[in-house]
């Protein structure tokens, strides 16, 4: 084996034949099953230097994703991708010549076992985060359509911080001109405090998804959730139930913005002096100098007005 055959990379595709007789099933898990321990010493009695190198880099999905490395994808009656080839795939930044598209991994999601399904869901959707600049507006749609699908979020185990990452990419969708306006309203009513991902959720992804959903007009008022008030004491239920050492300061101060968009002055009156106190100098910074003009009047605290002053300055300097 060797690494540096550029002219034979794109015909890796054809190198395992299905392992199904069955043309018409499109998703197959293969007879043979991958035996890592083997293959290592396979090539280890065999000095194969080059499958050593693959067996190592490959390790981490050996160990983590197994069913990935011997789950199928039937592109015609020759040809076939794995899971863990279209996985891997992603890795790189999107072309028009891309072996494998996020779009590829969704039928394959379905043949893998629960844990290892919701672990390559969770790949699958921080890529989709970071490359959704990179693809078309209805690929991204799509593929997040399906994710937050009602069929797909009750029957995959989703786990919070995916459902996470899935808002943030819908979060990233609002606004865009070539986005199918349906599509997307579809998309942002299956948030909200009763997603099926959030069952069993700790309190810190809960309200971390709160205030995701509170970032954009479009999610916030697109979903089912109970009243203002409700809402502001429901998030500072389960800022308190984190423990202060472990509260993001992002945290803290979007349950304080959150309050000020929803006019709530006498919350504010009461709870914003306490949840500043919470954080250090360096939290403090993550504050904006508009924040500043609406926290100012309801502290007392010397050292906070001091902190706040200084924030405020510290963008007007010259």
């Amino acid at each position: 084996m060797s690494l540096t055959t550029p002219d034979s990379a794109d015909q890796l595709a054809w190198s395992v034949h299905p392992g199904t007789n069955d043309t018409s099933a499109h998703t197959f898990r293969h007879r043979e099953e991958t035996n890592p321990g083997q293959m290592y010493r396979t090539a280890s009695f065999m000095h194969d230097t080059s499958a050593l190198h693959v067996l190592h880099a490959l390790a981490p999905m050996m160990q983590q994703l197994p069913a990935t490395l011997e789950t199928y994808r039937l592109q015609d009656n020759q040809n076939s991708l794995s899971a863990a080839h279209t996985l891997i795939a992603l890795l790189g930044r999107p072309t028009p010549t891309t072996v494998a598209a996020p779009a590829d991994l969704l039928p394959l999601l379905n043949a893998l076992p629960a844990q290892e399904r919701a672990a390559a869901t969770d790949i699958l959707a921080r890529h989709l985060l970071h490359a959704s600049a990179h693809l078309p507006v209805g690929v991204v749609t799509d593929v997040l359509d399906q994710l937050t699908s009602p069929q797909f979020t009750r029957s995959h185990g989703l786990s919070a911080e995916t459902w996470l990452v899935l808002a943030q990419c819908t979060q990233a969708l609002i606004g865009h001109p070539d986005a199918t306006q349906a599509q997307l309203n579809a998309i942002t009513g299956r948030f909200g405090p009763h997603a099926p991902p959030l069952d069993g959720a700790g309190p810190l992804d809960r309200l971390l998804c709160l205030l995701t959903e509170a970032d954009t007009t479009a999610i916030w008022s697109g979903v089912e959730r109970p009243p203002a008030t409700t809402a502001l004491t429901d998030a500072l239920g389960l800022l308190h139930q984190i423990p202060p050492a472990n509260r993001p300061p992002h945290a803290v101060i979007g349950v304080l913005r959150l309050a000020r968009d929803l006019d709530a002055d006498d919350w504010l009156a009461e709870h914003a002096e306490p949840l500043l106190r919470t954080l250090t100098p360096e939290g403090l910074l993550r504050l904006r100098p508009t924040d500043i003009n609406w926290l100012s009047p309801v502290v007392r605290d010397e050292r906070l007005l001091t902190n706040l002053d200084h924030i405020r300055r510290r963008w007007h300097q010259k």
